[in-house]
């Protein structure tokens, strides 16, 4: 699931792991505003618009370097990707929003199936379009349940950037 920038404030890792990819191949590390404005583009076309005059290596492999050096730093938790303040509370109303929403479609198809585009067939009645209680009921639960699952991975991105921030504070401690 990537993260970045929507639910995770990931700008001060972009800079350092690009400052690190330009350092190792000796060539002076571009402004962290610079940065900050190529975030989002493909790494090879961020690449390009960050190196400045001639260059003894390509975009490729600049990128190559920037996505080994982001694995090895991600891997060693050396800095903090913090949740964006009210991230976590806007999914969980944005999930509770979505299964209300889901659960009142289901309710409006079920007593006003003509407002839907759901028509009749000859010999059929309005009784026989409507979707039966029990039905409802699982649609419902369907529902409920993919609210928990999303709750659960927010659990687990908060989990995972609170470990994060745990060792980037053991390794400056150390340092």
């Amino acid at each position: 699931m990537d993260c970045d920038g929507t639910l995770v404030d990931s700008q001060a890792a972009i800079c350092a792991i690009m400052e690190e990819c330009f350092t190792l191949h000796g060539i002076a590390p571009p402004e962290p505003a610079r940065v900050r404005r190529i975030v989002g583009l493909r790494l090879d076309d961020a690449m390009a618009r960050l190196i400045e005059g001639p260059c003894p290596v390509s975009p490729q492999e600049l990128a190559d370097t920037y996505r080994v050096a982001s694995a090895r730093i991600r891997s060693l938790g050396t800095f903090a990707e913090p949740l964006y303040p009210g991230a976590r509370e806007a999914m969980l109303g944005l999930s509770t929003a979505g299964c209300v929403l889901g659960y009142l479609c289901v309710l409006g198809i079920a007593k006003w199936p003509d407002r839907f585009g759901i028509t009749k067939l000859p010999g059929e009645t309005t009784a026989d379009l409507r979707v039966p209680r029990y039905y409802q009921m699982i649609v419902l639960l369907a529902i409920v349940l993919a609210g928990v699952m999303l709750g659960q991975i927010v659990r687990r991105v908060r989990r995972l950037a609170e470990e994060f921030a745990q060792r980037n504070q053991e390794v400056r401690s150390v340092v």
